[in-house]
């Protein structure tokens, strides 16, 4: 039997889907360092950015009548310290780091051995990553591993009449 789980937690994408969807520009993106937020003084609780965000992250509280969802622990960030959830992992698979050496696999972490683990964008049951351009990788499973979609073939060339 074979079984893993993936804490979808907010993936700070580059397009986010949940921005534009925001009716109040409650939802924004941090220029300095693209941590995608929410000012919760201005969200109307109209769930219009759970809706399209196609990883689930931002949660509805009926409570406060706002939507919440990770921002990296932005007061940490600021600090210099990395977010609770990296700092408290037991097993050191979270991490944080530049996007794009993330991706290449040269970004120094305990969460990759280097030249063993290969980063990849995507893991099974995961929304396709083309949607939002997520800033995220993962270190998966061989069973968890999305395989590369073949290329359709090339329709034949259609013979020109004379």
């Amino acid at each position: 039997m074979f079984a893993y789980k993936v804490n979808m937690s907010c993936n700070h994408c580059a397009e986010p889907a949940c921005l534009p969807a925001c009716p109040t520009g409650a939802i924004w993106k941090r220029a300095d360092n693209g941590v995608v937020d929410i000012d919760s003084s201005l969200c109307i609780g109209c769930r219009r950015c759970e809706a399209t965000c196609p990883f689930g992250a931002p949660q509805y509280d009926p409570t406060d009548n706002t939507v919440k969802k990770c921002n990296l622990c932005i007061d940490e960030l600021e600090a210099g310290r990395k977010p609770y959830c990296v700092s408290a992992c037991m097993m050191r698979v979270l991490d944080i780091g530049p996007i794009d050496q993330l991706r290449a696999g040269t970004w120094d972490t305990k969460a990759m051995v280097k030249g063993v683990d290969q980063p990849v964008r995507q893991v099974q049951h995961m929304a396709n990553p083309e949607l939002t351009n997520p800033s995220i990788v993962f270190i998966a499973h061989p069973k968890g591993k999305v395989e590369p979609q073949a290329e359709a073939p090339a329709a034949p060339a259609s013979k020109a009449s004379s």
